[in-house]
This record gives C-alpha cells, structure tokens and sequence, in this order.
C-alpha cells in the first residue's frame, strides 16, 4: 500500500503537466439578442448595419435557451472581425461549433474575398492584416473548407506557402448542420521538439514545432501534400518560424482585408485553452523523485 501511495504521489505531480488549462471562454447564452458581440478584445463593426449589404457580429437565438453569435458579410467595402488576445504562448487549442447561415456560390476569382476566416496570430495584432497571422482555416458559405499552411523543407524551416486543395464540410445547398471545429496548433523554433496531446478522437498525436492540426466533427484532416515530419499542416507565416511563445491572438475575421460581399455563419461554444509545454529538465526531476520516493518506500515496507 505505501509503494501505491508513494505511485500516486508522482502522478498527482505529472497530471497537471498534462491538462490544458481554458485561458477564454464564451457560449454567448449571457448576451443579448440582437446586440453586437461583448466581451472580445476588439469588434469591428461596433455597430452591425442590416442585411442586405450589411456587416456585423449579432447575438442571435438557437436553440432557446442557448444564443449564439451570427458573424456576416455583405458589405463591399470593410471586414467584419472579431478579436481576443490571450497570449503569449507556445501552443493552443482552440475548439468550437460553427454552422453556415446562408448558401452562397463562390466566384474561384474572389475566393479569398468570400472566405470566413478562423486565425490565430500576434497578441494585439489586428487579424485583418495576413502578416499578423500565423494560421488561416477558411470556411466558405459553399459547405468548402481550404487551409493556407507553409511548406517547411527537412530541418523544419519555412519554404513557402499554400492552400490546401478545396474540400468540404458539407454539401452546398440549403441543408445548414451544425460542426464541431478543432484546432491545434504549436510554436517554437526549427529542429526543436514535438508536442504531444490528445485529439477530439481520443487519439494520441504529435505536433511538430511551427505545425497545426484540425478536426472537423472531430476527424483529423491529412495533409494530402506538404506535411510536417509527424503529418501535420506548417504555420504558414515566415516570421513565426524563429521564436517560440508568439501566438497571442484569435480572430474571426471574413475575407482578411479585402472588400467582401458573402459571408454568414453562426458560431458557437468557443473555448480557447492553453497546451502545456513541459521543460524536459523538469519531466526528468519530477520521474527521478518520483522512483527515489517509491524505492524509498519499498524499503521500509
């Protein structure tokens, strides 16, 4: 029984080293409906102007008692973004619901312009400008989906960029289902170490340094070309490449900087935590204390 309690003991150390820790979280159902988003770092517009060319990030009623927030684009001539710092950190996982609002055709020639963009980059770096990101999941009003992810040669150096191939979450048309959305997603330094942790799907995986995954109704995406040496998508944006501990902040963002008109989603249960990082020196301590408590243990049993 001592050399159990003594087993325990170590565990309690390890576990906390293992769990994420929610850094922001919003189910929306505390906001009012039809009032513009509260509670981000920053809105933009701070007003929502009406459909049919209108722009805004609205509370809206699902499935009473439970409120979301309806992110839309028809306006020609400014974004619609919402923002929240959480940073600086090495790793995170970002995981919520989504649906679309709306079906909508997309013009190949614009795509990027009707896009609803999830991304994370700089804390305090306004996300509707690409060189503050360093991730980009789009999402289109088609039931499409295309990642920009960076290419990274042997060492793990950044290369290029380039869109996944177009896939999609659901087929066009008016059928609108509700998806669950999974990020994850590691910094650091070229050649440094992975990152383990645990998926929607309950499997264990790895993350390379400057690498993100996703899930889509929990289902690991697979890189078809381009991946990272344990299979994942690279961080797209160069000047992540060099330090770690730089990922700051979320946005919800249509079509980056450019004019737009087309874009309508409801998203919901957006919870942001932080993957620890454990130091190696500190894994070590902690298993080398934990076997001189259990021989300690064994020996005066």
């Amino acid at each position: 029984m001592k050399t159990y309690a003594a087993s325990l003991v170590v565990l309690s150390l390890l576990s906390p080293l293992a769990q994420a820790q929610v850094i922001f979280s919003e189910n929306f159902d505390g906001q009012t409906t039809g009032n513009t988003v509260s509670g981000f770092t920053a809105v933009t517009p701070s007003t929502a102007t009406a459909r049919p060319t209108g722009r805004g990030s609205v509370i809206v009623d699902d499935t009473l008692p439970n409120r979301a927030l309806n992110v839309y684009d028809y306006d020609t001539v400014n974004p619609t973004r919402v923002e929240q710092d959480f940073g600086p950190l090495s790793a995170a996982h970002v995981s919520l619901n989504f649906r679309r609002n709306a079906d909508i055709a997309i013009d190949p020639s614009a795509e990027s312009t009707r896009a609803f963009y999830l991304t994370l980059g700089l804390n305090g770096q306004s996300q509707g400008t690409q060189a503050n990101r360093a991730i980009e999941i789009r999402l289109f009003n088609n039931g499409a989906y295309r990642f920009n992810r960076g290419l990274q040669d042997a060492g793990g150096n950044f290369v290029s960029t380039s869109l996944t191939p177009t896939a999609s979450f659901e087929p066009s048309g008016s059928t609108f289902n509700g998806h669950s959305l999974d990020l994850f997603v590691y910094s650091g330094v070229p050649g440094g170490s992975t990152l383990s942790y645990t998926g929607p799907d309950s499997s264990s995986r790895m993350l390379d340094p400057n690498s993100f995954a996703v899930f889509i109704d929990g289902a690991f995406i697979t890189p078809t070309s381009g991946a990272t040496a344990n299979g994942n998508f690279g961080v797209f944006n160069s000047a992540f490449y060099p330090t770690a501990a730089n990922l700051g902040r979320m946005g919800f963002v249509s079509g980056g900087s450019s004019a737009i008109a087309g874009v309508d989603f409801i998203l919901d249960n957006v919870v942001l935590s932080q993957i620890p990082v454990p130091e190696p020196s500190s894994l070590a301590l902690l298993a080398l204390g934990g076997f001189a408590l259990v021989f300690h243990k064994r020996r005066n049993s």
